[in-house]
């Protein structure tokens, strides 16, 4: 009999210590022992970051001290309950679920992995209006511009509000060209230059241009982690440049896709700015360096482009 009073009491403190919802300024968790109903209050001042509460029982039948300590903590949101009912070290029974979204950042630095994947349209802006700016001017709306991050380290810098991520991915530009007839080429003085192809019809130009990335973003976020804005640099270092040709010949087609040395930039300072909601955001991002090196064309002939993109992420920031 007394095995099954203690089994009882057992299950109704497990139970109300799964049962239990308190982890705020103004909640409380209850206790029921022995046909009593306890509260223990778990309100924290305003100068706390945490706080315990304790109630002790005296089990008679098994001389025992029943001990529940309630722990509840402003930065986390996270409720614990101990007890022990076999001897006086205290034995831990439960950590209660997360219930906000905001507890992911609990610690000032965490590693994430392939947290966003933008994609959008990209373009080119010059300075110049040379007689290469034609050739090397993309289409927009057929231009693409896709990012992956791969790594980032979040900062916790203030309340979960503000953070600072900073990351290492890849950007790539895809760019389709206005005048598909006009081809790039390197002249004898190792300038870059074009010429119109009058045998071939080509039908795609294109110019691939991929990038390693290292961003750094800061971030504001509303209390409920749910409206976002942000800005920042990514700095670029220039991987692979493939040019791809594809046409039509009198007896058939033709396609061509090749590493080239066009002298593109090797470095890349891109300024990026996001604004969203939850997991979907837009971004837009503008090239502060020129996409060519500066020795790439001959005098007075460097449009100085500057590439810019627009589109939608899905993911973190």
């Amino acid at each position: 009999m007394k095995s099954i009073k203690i089994i009882t009491r057992l299950l109704t403190l497990v139970y109300f210590t799964f049962s239990a919802n308190a982890q705020t300024t103004g909640d409380t968790v209850k206790i029921n022992y022995k046909g009593k109903n306890y509260t223990i209050p778990t309100s924290i001042s305003e100068d706390e970051e945490e706080s315990n509460r304790t109630l002790k029982f005296n089990d008679t039948i098994t001389k025992r001290i029943v001990t529940i300590k309630v722990k509840s903590a402003k930065t986390n949101e996270i409720l614990s309950v101990f007890g022990d009912s076999i001897s006086k070290k205290q034995k831990f029974i439960n950590t209660f679920k997360e219930r906000n979204v905001n507890t992911k950042h609990k610690h000032f630095i965490e590693t994430d992995f392939f947290t966003d994947l933008c994609i959008g349209f990209t373009g080119i802006n010059s300075e110049l209006n040379t007689h290469l700016t034609s050739s090397l001017s993309p289409r927009v709306f057929r231009s693409v511009n896709t990012s992956i991050t791969v790594m980032k380290l979040n900062m916790n810098l203030y309340k979960n509000k503000i953070k600072l991520h900073v990351g290492k991915g890849s950007n790539n530009y895809f760019m389709k060209y206005k005048n598909t007839q006009n081809l790039l080429y390197l002249d004898g003085a190792g300038h870059l230059n074009n010429y119109r192809d009058t045998v071939n019809n080509i039908r795609k130009n294109r110019m691939d241009i991929s990038y390693i990335t290292f961003p750094i973003i800061l971030e504001y976020n509303n209390k409920k982690d749910k409206f976002k804005i942000a800005a920042g640099v990514e700095f670029g270092i220039a991987g692979t440049t493939k040019l791809t040709i594809k046409g039509n010949l009198d007896d058939g087609t033709f396609k061509t896709k090749k590493d080239v040395d066009l002298k593109i930039n090797p470095m890349q300072m891109n300024a990026i700015f996001k604004i969203g909601f939850e997991n979907i955001s837009l971004f837009g991002g503008y090239t502060l360096t020129s996409m060519f090196k500066d020795n790439a064309f001959a005098n007075g002939q460097n449009p100085n482009q500057n590439l810019f993109s627009i589109g939608i992420c899905v993911g973190g920031f």
